[in-house]
């Protein structure tokens, strides 16, 4: 499902990138970070009315692929999906994280079977792009939690400059 001009009536649409920096067909009223997002690797869904793209990584393409391989719930009731996001708050005594969907976009039973036919489609391609992104991920994840590690042991004062001392 790979419909974009909005004059068509189609409002919405989803397509698989398999190759970063497919610009092809990007809609006219996206943004330069919708348009990042656009030639992103994975599962990239838009809605005209919201003016809403997300993305989903290969990896996470996946995950959504066996949730809906194990329930038919989406069928009747569809499906929210967006791009798994993670917020940080440092200043809570004990920090903690919460975990979100930015870019939301809530489908339709119809919309939701749309989305599922494209990594069905696209599996062997999917699992390809996936075990790169694993191997990307862990060394991201590792400086991020020593970063986090950082800040946490020493906190920026409010000039922004940790000193080391715990009073």
């Amino acid at each position: 499902m790979h419909v974009t001009d909005e004059r068509s009536g189609v409002s919405w649409g989803a397509r698989i990138n398999t190759r970063r920096g497919q610009k092809v067909d990007c809609p006219a009223w996206a943004d330069r970070l919708q348009q990042e997002t656009w030639e992103k690797q994975g599962l990239v869904l838009w809605d005209h009315q919201s003016r809403e793209i997300t993305r989903l990584a290969a990896t996470q393409t996946l995950s959504l692929l066996s949730y809906m391989r194990s329930t038919d719930d989406w069928r009747q009731e569809g499906l929210v999906v967006g791009e798994p996001s993670v917020q940080v708050f440092p200043d809570d005594p004990k920090p903690n994280l919460m975990y979100t969907l930015a870019h939301e976009m809530t489908l339709s039973p119809e919309q939701a079977q749309g989305v599922f036919e494209l990594p069905e489609n696209n599996e062997a391609e999917l699992q390809v792009m996936s075990r790169i992104e694993k191997s990307g991920y862990q060394q991201k994840q590792n400086q991020f939690l020593n970063l986090l590690a950082e800040i946490l042991i020493h906190p920026p004062t409010e000039t922004g400059i940790a000193t080391g001392d715990s009073e």
